[in-house]
This record gives C-alpha cells, structure tokens and sequence, in this order.
C-alpha cells in the first residue's frame, strides 16, 4: 500500500492522512488536529521514556499504524469508538520490549519531540512511539493443558511506552 502512495503521489509530498516514517512504517490518520499535553499515567510513561531532564511535549494522537508487511495496527483511541460489533482487535500488537516479546493493547500512536542541543533553536528529532497497556503473562497452567495452544492474559493498568518499529 505504501509503495503504491508513493507511486501515486510520486514520491514528492505524502497526502495529510499519511507520516510516512521510512522502512515501510507510516502513521495513518485519525489523528488529532491540534497537539494535546498527556494524562498524568501517559505523562509519568513519557518522563521514563525520554531522557532526564527533557520537556514534555505536546503530542498528536494517531490512530492507525501501517506495517512493513502491509498490515495496520489499529488503537483504542479510535477503535472504543465503534459499535461493539464492529471491533476490531487489530489494537493488541506484539512487540518487543528490552529484547523480550510482550503483548500491549496500543492505546494510541504519537511522535514525542525531542531537542538534539536544547541550547540551539531548531535542532529537533522525533521518537514514533506507540502508547500501550501491557498484558500479564500468559497463564503457565492453561497453556501447558491446551498443549501451547490458548494462552489467557489479564490486561493490566501499566501504561509503557515503545518504538513503533519494535511492532
């Protein structure tokens, strides 16, 4: 899909609806039109994220996320929205977190601004993040019975924060 954007678009300026974040990664709208200051458990996340002593940005929400391989995760942010019918659970992502494989349900997808020399204007870098909630770890018991195959989580209250291309 992304390469074919690209085609149409020639390559020369992304519609609005599209960020592209290069290797095949891209944030998709929804998102936010003006950027917001984070709730109290995103904002204490974002200060473990960042390095010490950095601001706090304001962020812009994303809902959706295009993979490498074509897929879209999808966000809660957007998603609780729908009928319950109409879910999608598109918005529970596997990732890797400091080299071990987590599950999260993405609350929603943003881009945290961060100065590379805050004594000079201008010098910005972003982080593309996606804000989660983790699951606990599968129930040992129930997946040892079912031979591997079902595996039972509890979603848990623990806002982290991680790099979309760990997705």
């Amino acid at each position: 899909m992304l390469t074919s954007l690209v085609k149409v678009y020639g390559g020369v300026k992304s519609p609005t609806w599209l960020l592209d974040l290069g290797d095949g990664y891209a944030l998709l709208r929804e998102h936010l039109k003006y950027s917001i200051l984070p709730d109290a458990q995103v904002t204490r996340a974002i200060r473990n994220y960042l390095p010490v002593g950095e601001e706090l940005p304001h962020i812009t929400k994303w809902a959706r996320f295009l993979l490498p391989n074509r897929q879209i995760a999808r966000s809660v942010w957007r998603e609780a929205l729908r009928p319950p019918h109409q879910l999608r659970v598109s918005h529970n992502v596997k990732f890797t977190l400091d080299d071990k494989v987590c599950v999260g349900e993405v609350q929603y997808f943003t881009q945290l601004a961060t100065q590379l020399h805050p004594e000079q204007q201008g010098d910005w870098t972003f982080h593309n993040v996606a804000i989660m909630k983790l699951y606990s770890e599968p129930d040992t018991e129930l997946l040892k019975l079912s031979s591997q195959v079902l595996a039972a989580s509890t979603l848990l209250n623990q806002i982290i924060i991680c790099d979309v291309k760990a997705i």
